[in-house]
């Protein structure tokens, strides 16, 4: 059993390690891989906006601050984004420069242009916390590893050998927790729905302690 376990935890302290790296070293190729999920909720948190924008340009008082032209360009590019709207945020969020407003300066103009800063903005959080809910992630699974494969090489006399039931016990809860993060929220797309964040590392520990407190009350 020894050994089964200093094997797995050392397999899985390395692709967890070299995972964490990856966060850094790869983080222009993550950052691409991103794009398509953040582009995804973004078209569905652009969508309110979107209407709100053509609700304020066909408006009265934006038919006396702008010009039919103008108008017309902003009702446009709305109708541009409908066609495609995952199309229109892939151009629009790669572009470096801040989008541009059709209307002359002022609180109109910053209403109906608004949209698409917000949809900037958003796109740009989302690609950031994938970024950093993975490096939470795997930093979390690196360290338990890491204190599970510490306790089993600790374990080396009779009477440090209960050390071993813990090490199993952080290794099981790890891999239910992995389990959980793949399987329900399908790795990504848990993104979509909910913010995990330091939810992630919570959730191993209590699992731990759940198993812990199981085990030892179920032996007394």
């Amino acid at each position: 059993m020894r050994q089964a376990l200093i094997l797995t935890n050392a397999l899985l302290a390395i692709f967890f390690a070299a995972a964490f790296a990856y966060t850094f070293i790869g983080k222009d190729q993550l950052a691409i891989t991103a794009r398509d999920f953040a582009t995804l909720k973004t078209a569905q948190y652009a969508a309110p906006l979107v209407d709100h924008a053509e609700d304020a340009v066909r408006s009265n008082i934006a038919s006396m601050l702008a010009s039919k032209a103008q108008k017309q360009a902003v009702l446009d590019e709305i109708a541009e984004y409908r066609a495609e709207p995952e199309a229109y945020i892939a151009e629009l969020t790669g572009k470096e420069s801040a989008p541009e407003l059709r209307f002359p300066e002022n609180a109109l103009s910053r209403k109906i242009g608004g949209w698409k800063v917000q949809i900037r903005s958003y796109f740009d959080e989302v690609v950031g916390r994938i970024t950093s809910d993975l490096r939470i992630f795997t930093a979390t699974n690196l360290v338990a590893a890491l204190v599970a494969l510490g306790l089993v090489l600790a374990a080396r006399t009779r009477e440090l050998k209960p050390l071993l039931k813990l090490s199993a016990m952080l290794l099981v809860a790890t891999l239910l927790s992995l389990y959980a993060f793949i399987d329900s929220f399908s790795f990504y797309q848990y993104l979509f729905n909910w913010h995990m964040g330091w939810s992630y590392p919570a959730l191993v520990s209590l699992s731990y302690l759940y198993i812990v407190m199981k085990t030892y009350r179920h032996q007394g």
